[in-house]
């Protein structure tokens, strides 16, 4: 059953240099913001690392700042696979559950702020996850992929899971680690061309102690979107009431800046009323592929912040 609520949380941020800036604000907005936060696992690339423990040493935050090399969390990146960015982003966001002591841990990406007073123990009240399910009919994809992956049917076509800042079980993440196992155990692939992919580079690296089969799987199975993935497979294997509850989502949709005509910061973006009141939503996301630079939405948000 489902731990009862805690008053802290650890967190999970995949990042690379290029996003350091970036990040400096969520942590400032972290540290305004969030109680209960006791450590956020910083997971970049190998080659970076010093350089952003450098870049961080002297920041003065009320949580721990861990700040791990990617190949130390998912080794499989080794693997001659290709990988951009954002599934890279996805892999660590699930394999980060076998270092995570609590039950549930929180998914951040660079350009995420929290711009309410939140704790831990809202976040974990009941011991389950908070999810926020929606309809988008036009991110069917995501779904059809899941389908082809795990080798399932998805009853509610056109729901979609809520993303980044997400709050993922450790246990259900473990479940998922499980099913994906006993796939293998069985002899059962992912569809297609995937599945030939898995069968490959599971015997190719059968020797490898630190690589793991399920990790293997969904490094071959690419693409697929992590909360696609974990939810759905929550669905499916009636774990879902057991880890999570449906929820008001947990960033404001409306409030956050999704796209960008330019890199100039849209005159009609005003996040300020995301900053005023209690409760949910306690987050936006100000994303990244907008182009618009860290220091512009710094100049935007900082003053909220005061």
């Amino acid at each position: 059953m489902p731990e009862p609520a805690v008053n802290y949380l650890d967190a999970v941020l995949p990042l690379t240099l290029r996003d350091a800036a970036r990040a400096e604000l969520l942590f400032l907005s972290l540290k305004k913001n969030f109680s209960g936060l006791r450590r956020i696992w910083v997971i970049c690339p190998d080659t970076e690392v010093q350089a952003i423990r450098t870049r961080y040493a002297a920041l003065s935050l009320p949580f721990e700042l861990r700040i791990e090399p990617e190949l130390g969390i998912v080794p499989e990146f080794s693997l001659q696979v290709r990988q951009s960015g954002w599934f890279r982003q996805q892999m660590i966001k699930l394999a980060i559950h076998e270092r995570i002591e609590g039950e549930l841990y929180l998914t951040l990406d660079a350009d995420v702020i929290c711009a309410r007073p939140v704790s831990a123990a809202q976040l974990t009240g009941t011991g389950r996850g908070a999810c926020f399910a929606f309809s988008a009919p036009e991110l069917a994809y995501w779904y059809a992929r899941v389908e082809d992956v795990l080798r399932v049917r998805i009853q509610n076509s056109g729901t979609t899971h809520n993303v980044t800042p997400a709050l993922l079980h450790k246990e259900g993440v473990n479940a998922l680690r499980q099913h994906i196992e006993a796939m293998i155990g069985r002899g059962q692939y992912s569809r297609g061309w995937r599945g030939i992919k898995q069968r490959w580079h599971l015997f190719a690296n059968r020797q490898r102690a630190d690589h793991a089969a399920w990790r293997i799987f969904l490094m071959a199975a690419r693409p697929w979107t992590e909360y696609a993935l974990y939810y759905t497979f929550l669905e499916t294997a009636n774990l879902f009431d057991r880890y999570h509850e449906r929820t008001a989502c947990i960033y404001d949709i409306d409030r956050s800046l999704w796209h960008a005509d330019s890199s100039e910061l849209p005159a009609d973006w005003n996040p300020a009323p995301a900053f005023v009141g209690e409760g949910p939503p306690w987050f936006i996301v100000a994303q990244s592929n907008t182009g618009i630079s860290p220091e512009n939405i710094r100049l935007k948000i900082e003053p909220l912040l005061q």
